[in-house]
């Protein structure tokens, strides 16, 4: 069986073998799964949220900001969106995230004191 460990070896060899060969592959599976009418059992979700997890850790090559970049390109490629769509989804999540995070942690801070005080 896969294990997250072990497809994390797996994409670290491919990047350091054929680097930017990679993002085009992964443009181009994306682009296939969401623009074609008879390569819909592609796996572009499934592949965003695996590759996205995995350029999350810290000790891994995949970079997060070159995959958004790509899936923003394939959506204004295909005519699914505007570039303005896409710039606007990214400062609104801008700023959001660091906002819920500060929410977040405000909510636990309070939580933390009051389970002190009782």
């Amino acid at each position: 069986m896969l294990s997250l460990d072990h497809l994390s070896q797996i994409i670290t060899q491919l990047l350091a073998n054929n680097g930017w060969m990679v993002y085009g592959g992964l443009f181009l599976i994306i682009l296939a799964e969401t623009g074609l009418v008879v390569t819909p059992f592609l796996p572009g979700d499934s592949l965003l949220f695996l590759c996205g997890s995995i350029a999350a850790m810290s000790s891994h090559p995949l970079n997060i900001w070159y995959l958004l970049i790509l899936v923003a390109a394939s959506r204004v490629y295909l005519r699914a969106h505007y570039p303005s769509d896409i710039l606007g989804s990214l400062l609104l999540a801008g700023f959001w995230w660091p906002t819920g995070h500060f929410l977040i942690n405000k909510w636990a801070l309070k939580r933390q004191k009051e389970a002190n005080e009782a």
